[in-house]
């Protein structure tokens, strides 16, 4: 319910998020709160929300009697008295909303969730200096959910290797394969998750934007399989991975497209492993990189520039990217995995029609997946020569070869 004031005159009705945006603002100037704490990533990490992000610390309920109880997840300072801080924290937030909403205050229920040092001058030192499985498994379904929620964008962007308007549908596909592997997880280790992104992401892959897509995920998996927490060495480590594994499988690769970006993502991270601990600056770092190697694309590829257009398959990287960084800052707490719209499932939409350009020249009209389980050894000299075939019935070819498949 939404609290409610109502006279002869007419009534006022103030949202839950209105109510807890302002309680936040006045429980962060009370004393030993250094901030509100994402409250659902408390299982892996606890995180200091910044003040934009305050309310998803804070949760607000309105009864029928149109009285309030607040939840504060909190982050208190090292050395005060907790008992002191919430009794403080409950009578200020109890004044200074019941004053600001002309509403009762039925009851403020403070859990801490963690303890931070302040320095001599004032601040708060927060750094990120880990990942652990339980963290990396909710960036990485934030990630995908970012994906699905913007493919129809990038399928208006796409025009390169076809201009078939489907790269966006294409990527939310195969990560959202993946993404229902890890959902179905419980309390995974690293390993395991790695094998259910590496292993959903493939099965689940379609067309050459999520085919390569899979494949940046099983390069960066193999190396995040070996550990127990990412570091920003690690990420740099399998960032490259992700690179070498995803060049490797396409037989023509082309500047200005996905492997582009990815590279400039694997370089980026490379160069800050050198100077940077924190997981949260060096993530900023490395996408903001990645958005100027990607509005670069349109100079590298043609086509991409008669479009007016950045690089789709580049783009849906970028938006992963962005959405695991907004998991980690606490800026998305839902991580809700459901099943795609039926039509999509099937295969049979094309919902995007792809960016506007002429004259092109399409040999091979269709894009098509197939699977081969192998029931024998698919050494060097097989692969090199199965492609040598697909490449003389087909173009712009992705293949892939991983334990039995």
């Amino acid at each position: 319910m939404t609290g409610k004031m109502e006279n002869e005159l007419g009534k006022v009705v103030i949202d839950n998020e209105v109510i807890a945006t302002y309680a936040g603002s006045v429980a962060v100037e009370c004393f030993g709160i250094v901030g509100m704490a994402a409250v659902n990533m408390k299982d892996g990490l606890v995180k200091l929300l910044k003040r934009d992000y305050l309310t998803h610390g804070i949760n607000v309920d309105v009864d029928e009697n149109n009285k309030i109880t607040i939840d504060f997840h909190v982050i208190v300072a090292y050395g005060v008295s907790i008992e002191t801080v919430a009794d403080n924290l409950i009578h200020t937030v109890k004044y200074k909303v019941e004053e600001f909403t002309g509403m009762q205050i039925k009851k403020v229920n403070i859990l801490v969730e963690g303890v931070r040092v302040i320095d001599e001058g004032g601040t708060v030192e927060v750094e990120v200096s880990t990942i652990n499985a339980a963290v990396f498994a909710k960036m990485f379904l934030a990630g995908a959910k970012n994906l699905e929620a913007k493919k129809e964008w990038i399928n208006e962007l796409n025009v390169f290797p076809v201009p078939d308007g489907d790269t966006g549908t294409n990527m939310s596909m195969t990560i959202m394969s993946a993404a229902k592997a890890v959902s179905e997880l419980e309390n995974p280790t690293m390993k395991e998750l790695a094998k259910a992104i590496s292993s959903g992401s493939l099965r689940g892959a379609r067309g050459n934007s999520g085919v390569i897509l899979s494949q940046l995920l099983r390069g960066f998996t193999k190396e995040m399989s070996h550990v127990s927490e990412i570091t920003v060495e690690t990420l740099a480590v399998a960032t490259q991975r992700a690179t070498e594994t995803a060049y490797k499988a396409v037989m023509k690769p082309k500047k200005g497209t996905i492997l582009t970006v990815a590279k400039g993502v694997s370089d980026k991270a490379a160069e800050v492993a050198g100077n940077v601990t924190d997981l949260e600056e060096a993530l900023s770092v490395i996408i903001d990189y990645a958005e100027e190697v990607l509005a670069k694309t349109p100079e590298m590829l043609p086509v991409l520039k008669e479009a007016g257009v950045v690089d789709s398959g580049g783009q849906g990287l970028v938006v992963v990217l962005r959405g695991m960084l907004d998991a980690l800052t606490g800026k998305v707490t839902d991580f809700t995995i459901t099943e795609p719209n039926a039509e999509f499932k099937s295969g049979s939409s094309m919902p995007g029609k792809g960016a506007a350009i002429e004259d092109v020249d399409i040999k091979f009209g269709y894009c098509t997946e197939f699977i081969i389980m192998l029931e024998k050894s698919f050494d060097e000299k097989t692969e090199a020569d199965f492609k040598a075939f697909l490449s003389s019935i087909g173009d712009s070819i992705v293949c892939v070869n991983l334990d039995d498949i």
